[in-house]
């Protein structure tokens, strides 16, 4: 009976044997803030097709009479659906890698998408471009979900509370 206890997933360790520490939290406090990245980007895509310097620069209204340009409603539209699809590319291909290799290299694969998708977003020269690259650069944050679990794993039960706040 005394090990069904001590392996059950609800057995609490011993007070003395605390897994707190301070790296702990400060590791946990920094993952959890990566799902602040999907609600950045969403708050930019408005914004960012609103502003007459990014409309100008991919052509989308008139430079002498600043009037749309006839497919104007169509490219942006087609750049604030492709960052959506983007998010459930992420989704998609979350899940497969988690299984297939782990949290770790989940970890690893949306850093590493994530970058690479920026620099695609920044560097993008036209329309075509840029709906392009959202499609990796919004797949990164819908990846974070990976994240969310090595916290919870990576806490003792007592302070599952805490973990949650984080």
């Amino acid at each position: 009976m005394d090990n069904q206890v001590k392996n059950s997933p609800l057995h609490v360790a011993p007070k003395s044997s605390s897994q707190f520490t301070w790296y702990n939290l400060r590791v946990c406090f920094l993952i959890s803030l990566a799902p602040l990245a999907f609600g950045y980007c969403v708050s930019i895509v408005s914004s960012t097709l609103g502003q007459p310097s990014f409309l100008l620069y991919m052509g989308l209204v008139d430079p002498e009479t600043f009037e749309p340009t006839k497919n104007a409603s169509s490219i942006e539209g087609a750049m604030s659906a492709m960052f959506f699809a983007g998010a459930v590319c992420g989704v998609l291909t979350s899940s497969y890698v988690i299984d297939k290799w782990g949290r770790k290299a989940g970890i690893l694969f949306c850093s590493v998408f994530s970058i690479i998708g920026t620099v695609m977003c920044c560097a993008a020269q036209n329309p075509g471009m840029f709906i392009a690259s959202d499609l990796f650069w919004e797949s990164v944050p819908f990846l974070s979900y990976p994240y969310q679990e090595f916290i919870h794993r990576n806490w003792h039960l007592q302070h599952y509370a805490v973990s949650s706040a984080v």
